[in-house]
């Protein structure tokens, strides 16, 4: 609920624009001081054009939470007002008219000039713009560090003043994780309210307050024509500095492709179809049990380095005694 501001008229739409600008960032500005004669002889609120607001007790004291001065000082210069926070006795909490010239009244100013139907469209108009500055914006960076699922970037725009690189999540899952490196490119999208509680960038449970712009970002990746070409343009292509791991959660069953590797474990590995080898097939141990299954070759089966249709026998004799072992 907006408090009643008795204050000059030529000035009713700057104060309460910065009282309405004070309520939305969640500050009680209390009933504020305006319009009174129990001040200094000079003071502008003889004649409505100062403020004291958040219930202030004495100079630079109140009994309210305020903004930091540099808040205040912002806000009243968007208004076209001065807060005391700037002066050499600082008063945070008093907000006046800039220094008029006085001829037994306020001299009139532009505002006085402007109807009044301009003045709130102006005032409707610096408003929105003021909202729409607030909002996040998607801007083009790149990775400057990573860890694990969390990069910090560097925003890739020119603008007069710098930009702070920040740390945000990827836009990915649990399930599906991508190897980002640094140097990688892409551009951060905003979310509408608070990330940290699902991100692990910080706690509790988002709110529905407005986020600063560079908050509440997400990292995506972009698309370069400096990418490899593709193995097969209509197949899919998942690769990665170190290569490629699928696994289960409890990592039973992993299925590594490394660099010139390929490794399979698991209790069970069932081919489930033809098994064709174009090369050697080795082993350092184990056993390998076919079971009922026939096996065909049109090569040469060797076994301890004795061949299944050249080796003979020894200790042949007549009759119906048995042979010594194969040799090759």
């Amino acid at each position: 609920m907006s408090p009643v501001l008795h204050v000059v008229a030529w000035a009713a739409l700057s104060f309460h624009g910065l009282v309405a600008d004070l309520q939305s960032m969640g500050y009680d500005v209390g009933r504020p001081g305006c319009l009174s004669s129990g001040h200094m002889r000079h003071s502008k609120h003889h004649w409505g054009g100062a403020c004291d607001l958040f219930n202030q007790t004495a100079r630079n004291r109140t009994a309210l939470k305020q903004p930091p001065p540099a808040v205040q000082i912002a806000l009243a210069q968007r208004y076209g007002l001065v807060s005391g926070c700037v002066w050499r006795r600082p008063d945070c909490g008093h907000f006046e008219v800039p220094n008029q010239k006085r001829k037994g009244r306020v001299l009139a100013d532009n505002s006085q000039k402007t109807p009044l139907v301009r003045s709130l469209n102006q005032l409707a108009q610096r408003r929105a713009l003021d909202a729409i500055q607030e909002l996040g914006q998607s801007l083009p960076c790149s990775v400057v560090a990573v860890s694990g699922s969390i990069v910090t970037v560097k925003f890739e725009v020119q603008s007069s003043y710098t930009l702070p690189s920040v740390t945000v999540p990827k836009a990915e899952s649990e399930w599906i994780r991508t190897p980002t490196q640094v140097g990688d490119k892409g551009f951060v999208v905003p979310a509408d309210t608070y990330l940290g509680g699902v991100s692990g960038l910080g706690g509790g449970t988002a709110g529905l307050s407005l986020q600063a712009n560079l908050s509440a970002l997400v990292f995506l990746p972009v698309a370069s024509k400096s990418f490899s070409a593709s193995d097969d343009p209509n197949a899919a292509l998942i690769y990665g500095p170190n290569g490629v791991v699928i696994r289960t959660v409890a990592k039973d069953s992993v299925l590594t492709v490394a660099v010139g590797v390929i490794r399979l474990h698991a209790t069970s590995i069932i081919f489930d179809g033809p098994v064709q080898f174009l090369n050697q097939v080795s082993g350092t141990g184990g056993l390998i049990d076919f079971g009922n299954t026939n096996l065909t070759t049109t090569g040469t089966m060797t076994a301890n380095s004795v061949g299944l249709t050249t080796h003979h026998h020894t200790g042949v004799t007549t009759g119906g005694g048995s042979t010594g072992g194969p040799v090759g």
